[in-house]
């Protein structure tokens, strides 16, 4: 009697722990710039004077632009902050330039978590259109405040943008993070979406076939030893209960059953979660060859570096 009450207990867990969670289509698209295309990229500021490299703030802005330079991001933020220490105030105009490039780093680095907190706790936040390198600061404001999911801020920025700069932040944005509503709305140049769907594998589709046959979902989405090994499995086990129930030996039919089940429901939802891991891979793969291919990406539209 307990073996039978445990199977049953065992049985209800097992179908509870096998119910579908569900999947959240969220991306990751991302892009890290190569040295290559912010070397391109010339400084919005006028070049330090002959007077100006004689004083240390200014050797330590010089070391820290070399050294961003070469993406020794570490180096290059320690030698910006050196040269704010330095900075006297006869020479607060510098001041900016020297907290952009900082930021700038950050947002490069793809840390925008710090980027924005060297962007709201330093002069830039209160800089205006006057500022050489306004619009790049924008651009990158915006994605940064997207990137920590703080949309009413980047909103606010973005709406100091002229429109085409606009629309091309909203596109991005909804390449990097699947908005299928906006992108068949807007959608994209060339064949990127139908290109999509062509290769798109049905989650339900999936589980349907499992359902019908353990392991014929996992061949669905091409998961072949996947499928072998889900077949063989269930195949074991349903044998083994079969033996047990005609030997008369309920307690252990019940417990095998039970196990069976949870391989059984568990082989469903795992070939309903490959269809979508495939979808996903496939989707983060196109999106971000696109995104390249047609710039894209926020980071395209910078015209300053360092």
């Amino acid at each position: 009697m307990k073996t039978i009450i445990s199977s049953i207990i065992l049985n209800s867990l097992l179908l509870l722990a096998c119910q579908r969670v569900p999947c959240k289509f969220t991306p990751s698209v991302g892009y890290y710039t190569p040295p290559e295309q912010i070397r391109t990229l010339p400084s919005a500021y006028s070049p330090l004077s002959s007077t100006e490299c004689k004083l240390e703030w200014a050797k330590e802005m010089y070391l820290g632009r070399a050294f961003a330079d070469e993406q020794d991001y570490y180096r290059a933020i320690t030698s910006f902050k050196r040269a704010l220490f330095l900075l006297p105030r006869s020479a607060s105009s510098r001041q900016a330039e020297i907290e952009f490039d900082i930021f700038q780093i950050y947002y490069f680095a793809n840390r925008y978590r710090d980027a924005i907190r060297a962007f709201e706790a330093t002069s830039l936040l209160n800089v205006t259109c006057t500022f050489p390198a306004y619009r790049d600061l924008l651009i990158m404001v915006v994605e940064c405040y997207r990137r920590l999911d703080r949309p009413e801020c980047a909103d606010t920025y973005q709406e100091k943008l002229d429109a085409p700069t606009q629309c091309l932040l909203d596109e991005s944005e909804a390449l990097r993070t699947a908005d299928f509503g906006f992108l068949e709305t807007h959608p994209p140049s060339g064949p990127f979406l139908a290109d999509y769907a062509a290769g798109t594998l049905s989650p339900e589709k999936a589980r349907a076939y499992n359902a019908l046959l353990p392991g014929l979902g996992y061949y669905y989405v091409g998961q072949k030893n996947a499928a072998v090994t889900s077949f063989t499995i269930n195949a074991l086990f349903i044998a083994a209960a079969v033996i047990f129930f005609h030997q008369g030996n309920y307690p252990a039919g019940i417990i095998v059953t039970s196990l069976e089940s949870g391989w059984y429901f568990g082989g469903i939802n795992g070939a309903g979660l490959a269809a979508e891991q495939h979808n996903l891979a496939r989707y983060e793969a196109l999106s971000k060859e696109y995104m390249v291919q047609n710039r894209k990406f926020p980071v395209f539209q910078l015209q300053y570096a360092f």
